[in-house]
Parts: C-alpha cells; structure tokens; sequence
C-alpha cells in the first residue's frame, strides 16, 4: 500500500477513506433520492461491506478511495 494522502482544495477537502467513516457515510446515503443512478449501500451492514472491500482495493493498489468533505 502507498503512503495515505489528503488533498484540500478551496470548495472540497478528500480524506483518506477509512472504517471510521462508515456512520457518517451511512447518514449521507440516507436520502436515496441523490443516488437513483448510482449503487450507494444504505444500511451500515452494507457500507461496512462496501468500505471493506474498497479497502482491500487500495491495500492491492487498484483504486485509492477517499471521502469528499466540505472544508
């Protein structure tokens, strides 16, 4: 795994995604009419799952997630 990196810009800020995240990621997908395109996992059973597996992806080097905040 590559060194963990956050980047912030003016309008958004990208952290590092991590299981700490999965309560606040889980809140975000509450409101499923943002997501009718897209597959967002909306209970904690199914981000956790999700968080893991985007995890191991970062851990074999092919994708690095992050999380996207307003600064």
């Amino acid at each position: 795994m590559s060194e963990l990196f956050s980047l912030h810009g003016r309008f958004v800020q990208l952290l590092p995604l991590g299981t700490e995240h999965i309560d606040e990621l889980v809140e975000a997908a509450a409101d499923r009419s943002t997501f009718a395109f897209t597959p967002v996992p909306w209970d904690r059973h199914r981000m956790t799952t999700y968080v893991e597996w985007a995890l191991a992806a970062r851990d074999r080097g092919d994708q690095y997630p992050f999380v996207t905040y307003r600064p």
